[in-house]
């Protein structure tokens, strides 16, 4: 079961090194899946919300607002009302969601993107 996703920028190559933790049922999480992938750009990575499969598991979770919703989560209500609107989130928000809907993939949760395409 995938639990997380860990990235960083290794200084001294400039490449993105992108971890997947994974978890064993009574046993210690541990890394089982490391990429590392060229980096083009001095812009940062980040991770932005899929806004879409979140509402698709809220609906059939019968989750019926936003503020039940981030308290299932274990967010403030204004945390997730900033990933909603496309800003990028921290490791701690995707892990929390991820446990909240331990069977949606993160691939359809979340997208890494370019801090400078936020921006523009």
């Amino acid at each position: 079961m995938n639990i997380g996703v860990k990235t960083g920028m290794c200084a001294a190559t400039r490449r993105l090194q992108i971890c997947t933790v994974h978890a064993i049922p009574q046993q210690t999480p541990m890394v089982v899946d490391m990429q590392t992938v060229p980096v083009t750009t001095t812009a940062k990575p980040a991770l932005v919300l899929n806004r879409r499969q979140l509402d698709a598991l809220r609906k059939a979770n019968g989750i019926e607002t936003e503020a039940e919703l981030a308290r299932i989560i274990g967010v403030r209500p204004e945390t997730l009302w900033r990933a909603t609107k496309g800003e990028p989130i921290s490791g701690i928000f995707a892990a929390s969601v991820k446990i909240a809907f331990p069977h949606a993939s993160l691939d359809s949760l979340f997208s890494a993107v370019s801090e400078r395409a936020l921006a523009s």
